[in-house]
């Protein structure tokens, strides 16, 4: 019989994937897995399963990077019922989505092509860093990842305009949810500032990642932003209308 060792977080996004189906001890109901593209290394000595993708890597080099990996590594049992059953390697099972594991998997196991090309790494992929290095306990990488986090919403009023700029508006919801998750509350004044400019429709539906998980923010933090929108417009209907030349033409909005 085969046993899951599975982290799950109480606050972890909605997911869109459906929930892998229990394991009812006869291996019928234990869905297939497929192989992730890159990582799997065919000396690997530990698969890790995420949303029924499996990740055959190096559990020394892991457990070197994280004690929480290390503990779970310790609990995980051989399953007799896998694509590989034959070679007989422990599987843990994680709640985090694929494309998650896959980000942390790149830094930890790729960090040289990472430390060159750091700066064309994905916001998402950073954000996914982000999450797995708070959960297992990466200091380092939480740190640096953060400080990613922060050139596109900055902590200081005098880096706004050299910030880079994300490709999507909704990154901002994934800054915020960053922010309380790790407790790093420099990163909300422009998180929150950037979500204000999104309209009522996205703030309520939320960011869907390119892995077709939702991020939403919590209840408080969208009472902020509503709050937050009426502020800002009264403010810019309290702005002195700046002087205008009389040979240009006024802009008029609504023509």
């Amino acid at each position: 019989m085969s046993q899951r060792t599975t982290l799950q977080d109480p606050d972890e996004p909605q997911r869109k994937r459906p929930r892998t189906v229990p394991d009812s001890g006869t291996g019928s109901d234990e869905p297939p897995f497929s192989r992730d593209a890159k990582f799997w290394y065919p000396d690997g000595s530990i698969i890790i399963l995420a949303q029924n993708v499996g990740f055959r890597v190096f559990k020394s080099l892991l457990a070197a990077s994280s004690d929480v990996f290390r503990d779970m590594f310790a609990l995980a049992q051989p399953s007799d019922h896998l694509q590989d059953a034959s070679d007989d390697y422990p599987v843990v099972h994680v709640s985090d989505t694929a494309a998650e594991m896959r980000s942390l998997l790149t830094v930890l196991l790729d960090a040289r092509q990472y430390m060159w090309a750091r700066r064309t790494f994905a916001f998402e992929d950073i954000a996914n860093c982000v999450r797995l290095a708070h959960k297992y306990g990466i200091k380092d990488l939480l740190k640096d990842s953060l400080a990613e986090i922060e050139r596109y919403y900055p902590a200081k009023f005098e880096s706004w305009d050299t910030r880079a700029i994300p490709c999507a508006d909704g990154h901002a919801i994934i800054a915020v949810n960053l922010a309380r998750l790790t407790g790093t509350t420099s990163l909300l004044p422009a998180a929150l500032y950037c979500c204000c400019q999104m309209n009522a429709r996205e703030l309520m539906d939320g960011y869907e990642r390119s892995d077709g998980t939702v991020d939403r923010l919590s209840k408080e933090d969208l009472e902020r932003c509503i709050d937050g929108k009426s502020h800002l417009s009264l403010h810019c209907m309290h702005r002195p209308i700046p002087h205008v030349h009389p040979h240009l033409p006024l802009y008029n909005p609504i023509a």
